[in-house]
């Protein structure tokens, strides 16, 4: 399922107090935010080079392949999942560290919603796109395709890294270390430049991306999940009880992908009433 966000540290120094504003943050702080800064940090050049690939391919099937028509390009995204499929499974399993973020109390985002989003992108990444899609027994090893072959796991990603990249950006912005104290009582740590010019910018992409991003990840996971089903159905009775519980999946998506959503515009609208960005539980 389509990610809402992460949340970030508990507290963050740039929102202490006046009176505190002289005091240095204390070690154990430094630490979680050095660890923090830098599991966002890779995190975000991992999602950002998924997305240039995926921008790369884009750009090279409408400016530098032959002359093809919309039907060529669209059908020749197909080649994304095995461009950077390898790379997707690998950084969305490191993921997982997210949940134990959560557990341990480094974060505020619920472990249960948190596990939930997690473990609904694994599914994908890991058993939905690599069913193979063809259940013919006369078809070659060379010909067999899975469900990643198809166009809209490219959609899929745009969808995710696009809202990673603003996620991720959005917390090494807040974690970067300030050097100074300023006048609104901030530490040596969090709020760099994420209080400077481009700040105002990350806040707007992250409470206003989503509004299309997301639509557009679940639908394009639920037609993957969705095509997963059939050629399960048409095997031995493991995969057809698999089958059952990718359906069962389906019918989840639905009140969750609406709880999800309606979750995200409450937080925008907190977002514009001007409450502080870091004070929001998500």
């Amino acid at each position: 399922m389509a990610r809402s966000s992460s949340s970030p540290p508990l507290r963050s120094p740039s929102y202490a107090s006046p009176s505190r504003a002289l005091h240095p943050p204390k070690p154990r702080l430094v630490t979680r935010s050095r660890y923090l800064l830098l599991y966002n940090s890779f995190s975000l050049l991992l999602w950002s080079t998924i997305l240039l690939r995926v921008l790369f391919l884009i750009l090279y099937l409408l400016l530098l392949s032959p002359p093809t028509t919309t039907t060529t390009v669209w059908r020749s995204l197909a080649h994304t999942h095995a461009l950077v499929g390898p790379l997707v499974r690998r950084t969305q399993t490191l993921a997982v560290l997210e949940l134990a973020h959560s557990a341990a109390g480094l974060v505020r985002a619920p472990v249960r919603t948190t596990a939930i989003q997690i473990a609904s992108r694994l599914l994908l990444v890991w058993a939905v796109v690599e069913v193979r899609a063809s259940a013919s027994a006369s078809t070659t090893e060379a010909e067999e395709t899975t469900v990643g072959d198809h166009p809209v796991y490219a959609s899929m990603l745009l969808a995710w890294s696009v809202t990673e990249v603003v996620r991720y950006a959005y917390f090494v912005a807040m974690l970067w270390p300030a050097g100074t104290t300023d006048s609104r009582g901030g530490g040596a740590w969090g709020w760099g430049w994420g209080g400077g010019w481009g700040w105002p910018a990350l806040r707007w992409l992250r409470y206003h991306t989503f509004l299309v991003l997301y639509p557009v990840g679940i639908a394009s996971e639920a037609f993957l999940i969705g095509r997963a089903v059939a050629p399960l159905l048409e095997r031995g009775p493991v995969a057809w009880a698999w089958a059952w519980v990718l359906r069962a999946v389906l019918v989840a998506y639905v009140p969750g992908s609406y709880i999800m959503y309606t979750h995200m515009i409450a937080q925008r609208r907190r977002m514009m009433r001007g409450k502080q960005p870091d004070r929001i539980r998500i």
